[in-house]
């Protein structure tokens, strides 16, 4: 969304969350619970009766199937909950005229290595 990737992504989401870490782990828990019930769920129905039959049948692709749609729409719904949770973030942070946030961060890069490192961080006035 930010058009940003690595851990700049990762710690500017850490500096967003900041104060609300309870709400992101109660965002972020139902979900992960459903997605390992569904992986329990096809470990179950599909996987053992796979290594007790030793053949997949018919019903097994379709079962399987819908255990990777359920999945899919869990990925789904994470996904939109979690950006509507980044976004309530940006806008509960305080943000400057030009869209920047309140944070400032340095990036030197190390004389004997070729990528760069966060060299300092600070809030902003």
């Amino acid at each position: 969304m930010e058009r940003k990737g690595g851990f700049m992504a990762i710690l500017k989401a850490c500096v967003l969350i900041q104060g609300r870490s309870a709400t992101a782990l109660l965002v972020a828990l139902p979900f992960n619970l459903g997605m390992a019930a569904i992986e329990a769920l096809f470990q179950y129905r599909i996987v053992r009766v796979y290594h007790s039959r030793g053949k997949l049948g018919s019903s097994m692709v379709v079962e399987g199937m819908f255990v990777a749609y359920l999945y899919s729409v869990f990925v789904v719904l994470d996904a939109i909950v979690n950006t509507l949770f980044f976004k309530s973030c940006r806008v509960g942070s305080r943000m400057g005229v030009e869209g920047k946030s309140s944070f400032s961060f340095w990036i030197a890069e190390k004389e004997n290595e070729d990528f760069p490192h966060l060299k300092g961080f600070e809030e902003l006035p």
